[in-house]
């Protein structure tokens, strides 16, 4: 019964959105409830294709569809450290940043690691969010406007083991961000998005890479063959294979040899670790 009315409430404040004002009463809708559970001022609006929420001076995008439950919202913590606290146990494990470090943020999504990362590296550091899908690019773009994180550039491409364009897959709902090249020919509904190798991007041609960050859901080792130079100049890398989603995805062993070819020092989370979580590989330059 509760998975009934949970499904009907979802689908009516679906079809209110579509309506001539319905995001603004829906926004309102929202923000009362979020401001009741969490008995602090909440705002939920609506913003270059999908919705956010304004939690003390921190804006943070909730996805392009609206799916608001009460023990969700009774979990969020003032200033997003719901989002953002868990993001820096993960990236920064083996690596701490330090003012002025250069990051590179493969498979950036709606911008929550990228604002994690701009924090850490100051004004005076560099973050290059690179995120392939244009909707969710868009997202990002005005994140990081939002926010006001002048050291974060967004770059619009999939990364990949050429130059060129590809066809990466375009879920609906709440797996949005979960796009990706692999096995993306079987998607009815893909995207034809431009893709570039790792080492063709000039910002940081002769850089020294402090840390870079790699989620992009299966494809992160046909990125990894496309940045040979790039890996070269990297201090500190973590890669986010995604083996615990099946045969088609199974990545980890392969990502391992490029990594440990490529002079890095590997290390794992632990096997108890929640299933996506478990395949990252992190990876220290070896002395």
């Amino acid at each position: 019964m509760k998975k009934f009315v949970l499904t009907s409430f979802f689908k009516l404040a679906d079809y209110i959105s579509r309506l001539s004002s319905g995001r603004l009463l829906l926004a309102w809708l929202s923000t009362c409830l979020a401001t009741h559970y969490t008995n602090r001022r909440v705002v939920i609006f609506y913003s270059a294709g999908a919705w956010f929420r304004l939690d003390g001076q921190i804006f943070i995008a909730l996805g392009r569809v609206l799916r608001l439950r009460r023990n969700t919202i009774c979990r969020w913590k003032t200033g997003g450290r719901d989002v953002f606290d868990e993001r820096q146990g993960w990236w920064f494990l083996h690596y701490r940043p330090s003012l002025g470090d250069i990051i590179i943020d493969v498979g950036a999504g709606m911008g929550e690691d990228s604002y994690v990362f701009s924090q850490g590296v100051g004004p005076s550091g560099h973050v290059m969010a690179i995120e392939a899908h244009p909707e969710t690019y868009r997202v990002l773009e005005s994140f990081i406007k939002c926010n006001n994180l002048i050291n974060v550039c967004p770059h619009l491409f999939a990364a990949s083991n050429q130059s060129g364009f590809v066809q990466i897959s375009s879920p609906l709902d709440a797996d949005w961000q979960l796009s990706t090249i692999v096995n993306s020919h079987h998607h009815s509904d893909g995207l034809r998005v431009p893709c570039r190798r790792l080492d063709d991007i000039v910002d940081f041609a002769h850089s020294i890479i402090s840390f870079m960050k790699i989620n992009i859901e299966g494809a992160e080792y046909m990125a990894l063959e496309g940045a040979p130079r790039l890996l070269a100049r990297t201090q500190n890398i973590c890669v986010c294979c995604h083996d615990f989603l099946g045969p088609n995805t199974k990545t980890k062993d392969a990502v391992c040899r490029l990594l440990d070819q490529a002079g890095f020092s590997l290390f794992f989370t632990s096997p108890d670790s929640p299933p996506y979580q478990r395949d990252f590989v992190y990876g220290k330059k070896r002395l």
